[in-house]
């Protein structure tokens, strides 16, 4: 279509009201159609309350995750209260604890985030062996789903009460814990 053809067009069709250069309708319509949008005052005001409220769950956010980083200090803190200072020592040098269970056994519990609250509890032998592996983690995560990642206790207290319930009732503990399947020692096989 030539450039007069589309002039006349444009007039006839009451789009402009004379014959105009292509590159003025041009500016026009890009002024019209193709400028950037600008929000009206209520569409402002809609993205500054969603802004404010982001900002809002953003700030509580970050206090609950102090607040977890406090509970957990506070549940480290307390686990330690109850080793000896050479298991405290133990602990923070090599991530579990040796100790002796109610029943006479030796047991090794591994408090770090590679094992976590799960299989992190092992019956070990004179040598130090790791003989057999029990997963005897409590009830630690919330029940209700909307709340499945948070954990209801922080995880030193759960490895609190693993240490406490082999030490002053093993089997109370061996009863509920699921048991895995029985080592050998290294040390036994080489010396036999």
């Amino acid at each position: 279509m030539s450039e007069d053809l589309w002039r006349k067009l444009l007039v006839q069709e009451g789009i402009v009201q004379a014959p105009m250069e292509a590159d003025v309708l041009w500016k026009m319509w890009v002024d019209r159609y193709l400028k950037p949008w600008q929000p009206s005052a209520r569409e402002r005001e809609r993205h500054a309350a969603q802004a404010e409220r982001t900002r809002q769950r953003l700030r509580q956010d970050l206090a609950e995750q102090r607040g977890h980083e406090r509970n957990e200090r506070a549940a480290w803190e307390e686990l330690d209260s109850h080793l000896t200072k050479d298991e405290v020592a133990q602990r923070k040098k090599d991530g579990y604890v040796d100790f002796m269970g109610s029943n006479g056994r030796r047991y090794r519990v591994y408090m770090s985030d590679e094992f976590g609250i799960t299989d992190n509890v092992w019956e070990i032998d004179q040598h130090g062996c790791e003989i057999r592996n029990y997963c005897g983690a409590p009830e630690m995560y919330a029940n209700d789903m909307r709340f499945a990642r948070t954990k209801a206790i922080p995880e030193p207290l759960g490895y609190l009460g693993q240490v406490l319930t082999l030490r002053f009732n093993a089997e109370a503990f061996l009863a509920a814990a699921y048991a895995g399947e029985v080592w050998q020692c290294e040390r036994q096989q080489g010396s036999g």
